[in-house]
């Protein structure tokens, strides 16, 4: 079975995380109703998504654990994301909220460690943080939340290891201007709750980090189009999706991921809302609009629009890139990538599909090989989802099968322009 990457982790992430480590807790992930309902949870009240939690939140945390958000961790009481280690500069980079941090100037000293998702200290120290001139001098039309971005440089190289002990990749940043109308999935650790009655800073899982993973549909842009936000819809109403999830107060910093041809990518960083339960908005600053700010701090970020491009992706050295999966090895080059899928690349040896040359043929490699068979004429191949996917039975595979979940559409904007409250 093959499916785009955005079905496989904005909405049937099912690797499960087999075991959790203590964590801080600080941030906030709600589960709309059914959602707790079909992961074995029962909201009818209080008491009893109290008493049943761990199950209501089984899928939602499992789901955070995914390979995808494991460059999310947590730093003092709210969640950030690691976007890159810089050599020249012998740092470490971290994308948060602004007011996370922030002291009134651009650029400020700090000391500060990262934990994260395993609940390891991958850095601590004193280091400098940063926020762009818009947060300390908001212009006309500007706001909370189309200014809350901010920048962790810490000293030293930040590993963080993957479930194979292997080191993950840097995200990408999204840097163009498409995010409307398409899901977001949101990773953090804190509070949790159900739709129908909100967050609940009292509820913790029995074990491990409280962390979790959500889902919405960006459905409108604000404060000259520099915030993006979603909002809570109860199960069968508006707009709601299977998965729809809000972000609660505390939740700043965690970046909101989307699925940009065929790639996943970072648009935003939780900033604030109305609220976590149905009927609130979540917002998050854009970051495509910081991108040259970022850059300007962290020179060699990822960015969305250079992935892959002038990659030498012809695996099967047929003198093409192009393939889908379905044909030989000697013609197609997705069908070459599945058979060096997880395989080490030495030195002395290196592997034709460790395309961004890590050492280990991965989830970053495929985004290459997805991009340069686009560049070639083919259009965007679809994931082979056996790579990634566990035997059936997996509580969010139950929980999707439950809903119904075998595609859906995305919503349209609602051109809506308004203002936010910080949280």
């Amino acid at each position: 079975m093959m499916v785009h990457l955005y079905r496989l982790f904005g909405k049937f992430s099912l690797m499960l995380m087999i075991c959790f480590c203590t964590a801080s807790a600080g941030h906030a992930v709600v589960l709309n109703d059914d959602y707790f309902a079909a992961s074995g949870g029962d909201p009818t009240d209080a008491i009893t998504v109290a008493a049943t939690l761990d199950a209501g939140y089984s899928a939602a945390r499992a789901e955070s654990f995914t390979e995808t958000y494991l460059a999310v961790g947590s730093i003092s009481g709210c969640t950030a994301t690691w976007i890159g280690n810089d050599e020249g500069t012998g740092n470490a980079y971290f994308l948060t909220a602004a007011h996370c941090i922030e002291t009134g100037t651009e650029a400020f000293s700090l000391t500060m460690s990262f934990t994260d998702w395993n609940g390891r200290v991958i850095l601590a120290g004193t280091g400098t943080g940063y926020v762009p001139p818009e947060r300390v001098n908001i212009p006309a039309g500007f706001g909370g939340a189309s200014t809350d971005i901010a920048i962790i440089e810490l000293p030293g190289q930040a590993e963080i290891l993957d479930t194979s002990e292997n080191s993950i990749q840097r995200p990408l940043l999204y840097d163009g201007s498409s995010e409307l109308g398409i899901e977001v999935t949101f990773a953090g650790y804190g509070s949790w709750g159900v739709g129908s009655m909100g967050s609940d800073g009292g509820l913790f899982p029995t074990i491990g980090p409280r962390r979790a993973a959500g889902h919405n549909i960006i459905n409108r842009l604000i404060e000259m189009d520099h915030a993006l936000g979603y909002t809570m819809d109860a199960p069968g109403t508006g707009d709601a999706i299977p998965l729809e999830s809000a972000g609660a107060p505390g939740d700043s910093g965690s970046a909101w991921w989307q699925e940009q041809d065929g790639l996943s990518t970072i648009v935003g960083t939780t900033c604030c809302g109305t609220g976590n339960s149905y009927g609130t908005v979540s917002y998050a600053t854009r970051v495509s609009n910081y991108i040259d700010w970022i850059r300007s701090i962290y020179s060699v970020a990822q960015l969305h629009s250079e992935a892959g491009h002038g990659i030498n992706a012809d695996i099967n050295h047929d003198g093409l890139v192009s393939g889908d999966g379905t044909g030989p090895w000697a013609t197609d080059d997705v069908t070459a990538f599945i058979a060096e899928w997880r395989r080490i690349s030495y030195p002395n040896g290196p592997n034709p599909a460790d395309l961004n040359q890590s050492g280990l043929v991965n989830l970053s490699d495929w985004w290459y090989l997805a991009r340069a068979i686009h560049d070639a004429g083919g259009g965007y191949p679809e994931f082979p989802a056996h790579l990634l996917v566990p035997e059936p039975g997996t509580n969010l595979l139950a929980v999707l099968l439950l809903l119904g979940v075998v595609a859906w559409g995305i919503r349209g904007n609602e051109g809506i322009r308004g203002s936010t409250l910080d949280t």
